[in-house]
C-alpha cells in the first residue's frame, strides 16, 4: 500500500542524481496554472452540472480532476513526441493540477456571490440578512438577466467570500503543517489520492522501450468514459435518454435523493440517498482494508440501531 508523501518521495529516492541537476520549469509552471485555470473558468461558464468542471468533485470526496487530468493529457503527448517526461516534471504538473483545482473550487456556475443572492430572492423568512448581502432588488435582476452589473453594490458580497476562501486557505494550510509530521513521517497514513497520481505517473513517465501492461490503464479510462459519456449527453440533449437516472432526484456528485414516497426511503429508517457515481466506489478500493472495513460495518450498525429505536 502506498502510503501519502510517496508520489515525490519515491520519485525522488528512485532518481536522486536527477534531483540535484534538474531546476524547477517554471516556465512550465506558470504557463500550465494560467491556461489550465483559463480553460477551468470556461468550463465552469458553460456547463451547468458540477460533475464536469475542472475543480474539485465528488462533495465531501475533495477528488480534483485537474490533478490527474493534467498529467492523463501528457500520456498521449509523450507517446506523439517519443520522449520521456521525467517524474519530476509529472510531479509539478500534477501540483499545478492540485493547486488550480482548489482555487476553482466546487465550480458552481454561479459561485457563492451569485448563488447567494439567487438564495435570497426564494427567502421567504427574511434570513439571507446583512451588509455581505446583495441587495434583493438586484438578486431579483439577475434572475431576470440582461441588466448591467452594479460592480459597487455587489462588492460587499464578493469580498466577504472571497475573505472566507483566503482565511480557510491559511486556516486548512496551519492545521496541514502541524500534522504533517505526524501523519507522513511516523503514522505514514495512506492517502489513496496521492496514490491515483503516483499510479499514473508511473505509466506516463516509462520509457517506451520498457514493457508495462497498460491494460488497466486503458480500461479505467474507457469505463470511465462508458460513465461520463451518457451522463453528460443526456444533460445537453433532452432527446438523449437517460440511462443511469440522472434527471430525477440526482444531485450535481451523483447521489440519488430518494423522494419520500420511495418504497426504500419509507421501509429503512434513515436512508434518503444513496451515491451512484463510481468514482467513490474507485477510490475506497484504494484504501486500507481496515479502513474500509471500519466505514461499512459501523454504518450497517448504526443503521440496524436505527430500525431498532
Amino acid at each position: 500500500m502506498r502510503h501519502h508523501g510517496e508520489i515525490s518521495y519515491l520519485m525522488a529516492t528512485e532518481i536522486s542524481s536527477e534531483v540535484q541537476k534538474q531546476k524547477i520549469p517554471w516556465a512550465l509552471v506558470v504557463i500550465t496554472a494560467i491556461v489550465a485555470a483559463f480553460m477551468a473558468q470556461v468550463a465552469i461558464t458553460f456547463f451547468s452540472r458540477a460533475q464536469y468542471i475542472w475543480g474539485i468533485q465528488g462533495g465531501a470526496l475533495g477528488f480534483a480532476f485537474l490533478s490527474y487530468g493534467l498529467l492523463v493529457l501528457t500520456f498521449p503527448i509523450a507517446r506523439i513526441l517519443r520522449r520521456r517526461i521525467s517524474p519530476i516534471t509529472l510531479t509539478y504538473i500534477f501540483t499545478v493540477g492540485t493547486m488550480v483545482s482548489y482555487a476553482i473550487g466546487h465550480g458552481w456556475p454561479e459561485q457563492y456571490p451569485v448563488l447567494m443572492a439567487e438564495f435570497r430572492v426564494y427567502d421567504t423568512e427574511n434570513v439571507l440578512t446583512g451588509w455581505w448581502q446583495v441587495p434583493l432588488n438586484l438578486s431579483k435582476q439577475l434572475i431576470a438577466g440582461n441588466v448591467v452589473v452594479d460592480w459597487a453594490a455587489w462588492a460587499p458580497s464578493i469580498f466577504f467570500w472571497t475573505m472566507q476562501f483566503i482565511v480557510f486557505y491559511f486556516l486548512s494550510s496551519a492545521i496541514a503543517i502541524i500534522f504533517r509530521h505526524q501523519w507522513m513521517d511516523i503514522e505514514k497514513i495512506p492517502f489513496p489520492l496521492t496514490m491515483v497520481g503516483y499510479e499514473i505517473v508511473k505509466v506516463v513517465s516509462t520509457e517506451e522501450s520498457v514493457k508495462r501492461d497498460l491494460r488497466p490503464f486503458l480500461l479505467g479510462i474507457l469505463l470511465g468514459l462508458a460513465f461520463e459519456v451518457p451522463v453528460f449527453l443526456q444533460g445537453v440533449f433532452p432527446w438523449f435518454p437517460d440511462i443511469y437516472g440522472f434527471r430525477t432526484n440526482t444531485c450535481c456528485s451523483g447521489t440519488w435523493c430518494m423522494p419520500a414516497d420511495n418504497p426504500i426511503t419509507s421501509s429503512i429508517v434513515g436512508l434518503s440517498m444513496m451515491i451512484k457515481n463510481p468514482l467513490y466506489f474507485a477510490i475506497f478500493y484504494l484504501s486500507p482494508l481496515s479502513v474500509s472495513f471500519n466505514v461499512w460495518f459501523w454504518s450497517l450498525v448504526m443503521m440496524i440501531l436505527e430500525q431498532v429505536a
